[in-house]
């Protein structure tokens, strides 16, 4: 009888404590899947363009996985609130969510770089 209650007790506890934590290292993690659905739509918002002078690689902001190598963007948003967001909001998500890591082929170069259909793109691709 006492081990039977013991081992519910130990049971509960388990339940209890892995209920109550916040899973960081699970990759579905809700709010670091809020977290980059926001990052992917502020980093889409600063691609629209006109033509390709408009267009450029943006070294000076430094993208993480799954956010892309390159930041590529419109020159539009240069004195722009939106640009200091982004790095603002992927600085949160390298602190609080998984990293995940991928290869990354070589920065486009300007030639590379175009306004096609109205968002600044990597023609390679």
């Amino acid at each position: 009888m006492f081990k039977k209650t013991f081992l519910i007790l130990i049971l509960i506890s388990i339940v209890f404590v892995c209920t109550s934590c916040k899973n960081i290292d699970n990759p579905f993690n809700k709010d670091c899947k809020e977290l980059q659905y926001e990052i992917n739509n502020l980093i889409e918002e600063v691609k629209s363009c006109n033509s390709n002078t408009d267009c450029f690689l943006d070294t000076s902001t430094n993208l993480c996985c799954p956010f892309g190598c390159s930041f590529i963007r419109s020159h539009e948003y240069d004195k722009s609130q939106q640009i200091v967001l982004i790095e603002e909001k992927i600085e949160q998500y390298k602190s609080n969510c998984p990293e995940c890591k991928y290869k990354c082929s070589s920065l486009p170069s300007l030639d590379d770089i175009e306004c096609k259909q109205n968002r600044c793109v990597d023609n390679r691709n």
